[in-house]
């Protein structure tokens, strides 16, 4: 069988940038000076390499790789100049410096000392985020405010590989974003917008964003410039439907609260992210939202915050009480053509309850949630609706921040960059200044073309970020030297037997294998070469977990039906698919996570599993991966098996399918398959202007116009035929004409204006959404002609 054992590629440890050098202002610059200075040695170190031609290990052969030597180097001194830049605004902006020396007392403190500071590539990526912040209070006299500007316009591309701390990177810029806000003036609202693909990633990554802001929240109030100003840090879970309530009746709730397996299952988090211990989940009706509590008294957040953990699970909370970071699911901004509470995520209230939060045109609570409970409307004054606006400053979102862009693709990808020029139309419509847009961040282990990719979906100039180095597997962030095994990979090509026979049979002597050392602990030990018993119960507790991944749903119930007959083995199974709910999924990840210390009888002993775990599942325990033939792509290979091995040496067992000519020649080229991993990903299929894409998205894209911009324009909701028509003679008596205005922000918002595209394709664009948008005003006013008709009737 073939086999290949990956190194690991991790962070360099010879510059230190520990949490301690950072929490004061001079201590914090000397240490970004003594990074700069680092990579300048290592940019000289470059130079020579390429003026020698190479060194001992390598050399370079001809002009082409000469070249292509020297374009790596020019990247990586862009990156030096933006540092630099990053370390400039951090100098010049006094709350700026606040908010960095808080986030790295936040990071101290969570580490817990597991670890004692940044990886080299976060460090540098946190700082070069910083001009993004400071052009949001930047003197117009800067002398590098075009450089600024220029900066905060770019999306940002973090690209690492997985398991090496990307999510640290970029929640490191929310905390420090978080912070910056709060001593600017901004006492509430969006800061951070943190969007996944999947649901799977969004509940993972809510966990790791709570126990974060808890601690944030410790030191925003222990502070004596943030103590008492605005808001509490807060989290909204932004995915809806099938994950959590849009809107909750009576009934909802009491279906929700009727026992503890119904409350579990609505539970986002089960432990408090603060003291770990188990946490209630209640409803408070004065505020109509579901409450998770923690009840230990020795707790922070029991003591300090009433014991609520501040997070907003349902469309209705994080509409009313607009939290500081939203996390969710990319889909869900669809939803901006159904409600218009939805640009409350850009401050664009109009009234408060004084019970339910804020609103647009009625109290929120009494309009969708439990109907006419809440009568509490909206002035129409100007004076009275700006007033309550204006609790909002800088209303909209700081950071766009987007993990896993590569699975943003295909009609997912079109139709999304259709909704991201909405969100961006909606920022120009209500930011302060036209250049305090939000900065986007787009993070991801597998990425081709990322030029063409972020263009499309965001119509901004990408950078991409960490460059690589001169010599394969080295570069200034990383190395793999000295060598450390990471994955061993193994493959096998069965010519007689299904791969559910294969994949059954394999996992069954391994945990065959588990199953004899546990009962026998003190045979192996020795063999091993330990010296501690106790130290095999610990290696067993990373390893006796056993993760099978299936490319269909068939194959993993019959792995799972095969597994469950064996009589000498009695293996305790859960399969996951895209079909589970979110609280079958909660249920199962939190089992494994609680399980590590159990005895062996009483674990789970295998996952079965679909796509759904190849991203955004970091587990400790999954160690052992077992893989029923290859998905059809590259980076999902990449994906999925990068799931094993997060913290410790791995095993991947790859079964070929022998009838597959795809994978008997990906079994025949297994070992240079591994050996060039990243370099064999396709580029990402997306197309924002194909016509049938914006044919799909345009009747959404057009509501979320009309209720998101031009519904506060007119001060009250456009959710009728009546009110458009209305609304749009009354402007055109007075004003420009509104037809030209919103086909205007159509053009925007679908790439029509950009120069990113041929011109011809746009201006054909353009005729094409012209046509579209006369055929909805037509129907509009066949429907207003039948009205009418049938009112004059009777």
């Amino acid at each position: 069988m073939p086999r290949f054992f990956q190194k690991l590629y991790r962070t360099r440890d010879d510059i230190p940038v520990n949490f301690e050098d950072l929490i004061t202002s001079n201590s914090s610059i000397n240490k970004l000076n003594e990074i700069v200075l680092k990579m300048r040695e290592y940019c000289n170190e470059w130079m020579n390499f390429i003026n020698n031609n190479g060194d001992s290990e390598i050399y370079l052969k001809n002009q082409d790789e000469i070249d292509q030597c020297k374009k790596l180097l020019f990247e990586f001194e862009d990156e030096i100049k933006s540092f630099e830049l990053g370390i400039y605004s951090l100098s010049k902006d006094k709350n700026l410096m606040r908010a960095f020396n808080l986030t790295n007392k936040v990071f101290k403190e969570v580490s817990q000392e597991k670890y004692t500071g940044w990886r080299l590539f976060q460090i540098i990526f946190i700082v070069r985020m910083f001009p993004a912040l400071y052009n949001r209070e930047m003197p117009s006299n800067d002398q590098r405010a075009k450089e600024i500007i220029e900066s905060s316009l770019y999306a940002d591309v973090l690209w690492f590989p997985t398991g090496g701390g990307k999510t640290e990177a970029y929640l490191g810029t929310i905390l420090t974003t978080l912070f910056y806000d709060r001593l600017r003036g901004k006492e509430k609202g969006v800061s951070a917008w943190l969007r996944f693909p999947l649901r799977m990633l969004s509940k993972n990554q809510l966990d790791r964003v709570a126990k974060i802001l808890i601690v944030a929240e410790k030191f925003r109030l222990a502070d004596e410039n943030l103590s008492g100003k605005g808001m509490p840090f807060s989290i909204g879970f932004f995915a809806g439907g099938g994950n959590t309530d849009n809107f909750v009746k009576k009934k909802t709730k009491e279906d929700a609260l009727a026992n503890e397996i119904t409350k579990m299952n609505k539970m986002l988090i089960h432990k408090c992210p603060s003291c770990n211990e188990p946490l209630s989940f209640l409803f408070n009706d004065s505020q109509w939202r579901y409450v998770h509590k923690c009840n230990n008294e020795d707790c922070f957040v029991k003591n300090k915050m009433n014991g609520n953990v501040p997070i907003f699970i349902t469309d209705s909370e994080v509409y009313r009480f607009v939290p500081s970071v939203i996390c969710g699911t990319v889909d869900k901004t669809a939803i901006a053509g159904r409600y218009r509470e939805f640009s409350q995520l850009f401050g664009q209230v109009q009234g408060r309850c004084e019970r339910h939060g804020y609103f647009s045109d009625k109290c929120i609570v009494g309009r969708y949630d439990e109907f006419g409970s809440c009568n509490v409307t909206a002035s129409k004054s100007t004076n009275e609706i700006m007033k309550v606006k204006s609790q909002f400053y800088d209303p909209v979102p700081t950071l766009f921040i987007q993990d896993e862009l590569h699975l943003l693709k295909d009609e997912l990808g079109s139709l999304s960059s259709h909704n991201e020029g909405y969100l961006m139309e909606l920022a120009k419509t209500y930011c302060k200044s036209p250049d305090h847009i939000p900065k986007i961040i787009a993070a991801t282990a597998t990425i081709e073309a990322y030029e063409k990719h972020i263009k499309h979906l965001y119509m901004r100039t990408p950078r991409k970020y960490p460059s690589m180095g001169y010599k394969s597997g080295e570069s200034f962030y990383a190395t793999s030297t000295p060598e450390r095994k990471r994955r061993l990979y193994i493959g096998l090509l069965p010519h007689s037997k299904s791969q559910e026979e294969v994949i059954s049979r394999a996992v069954y002597l391994y945990q065959k294998e588990i199953a004899n050392i546990s009962t026998n602990p003190e045979i192996y030990f020795k063999k091993i070469g330990l010296t501690n018993l106790s130290d095999l119960v610990d290696i067993i507790g990373d390893y006796d977990l056993t993760t099978v991944y299936v490319n269909n749903k068939s194959m993993g119930y019959d792995i799972n039906r095969r597994l469950n007959e064996l009589e000498d083995l009695k293996l305790r199974t859960e399969f996951l698919t895209g079909e589970n709910d979110m609280e079958k999924i909660i249920k199962v990840i939190d089992q494994i996570e609680s399980e590590r210390e159990s005895s062996i009888g009483n674990k789970l002993n295998v996952l079965n599993a679909t796509s759904l775990i190849s991203h955004g599942v970091d587990l400790d325990r999954i160690n052992n991966f077992f893989m029923a033939g290859m998905p059809s792509k590259q980076s999902e290979y990449i994906q999925a098996s990068s799931r094993a091995a997060r913290s410790n040496v791995g095993l991947v067992f790859v079964s070929f399918k022998a009838t597959n000519l795809k994978e008997r020649s990906q079994y025949q080229y297994f070992i240079e398959n591994h050996k060039f991993l990243d370099q064999l990903v396709d580029p990402v299929p997306i197309n924002r202007m194909a016509v049938k894409a914006v044919e799909k998205s345009f009747s959404s894209i057009l509501c979320s116009l009309l209720l998101g911009i031009h519904s506060g324009i007119n001060k009250e909701v456009l959710d009728k035929c009546g009110k458009v028509d209305k609304y749009i003679s009354n402007r055109n008596a007075y004003e420009k004409s509104v037809h030209d205005e919103i086909l205007e922000q159509l053009f925007n918002i679908y790439g029509c204006n950009t120069e990113f595209f041929p011109l011809a394709t746009r201006e054909k664009l353009k005729v094409f959404i012209k046509n579209l948008y006369q055929e909805k005003w037509n129907l509009l006013e066949l429907v207003l002609q039948q009205h009418i008709s049938k009112i004059k009737k009777y």
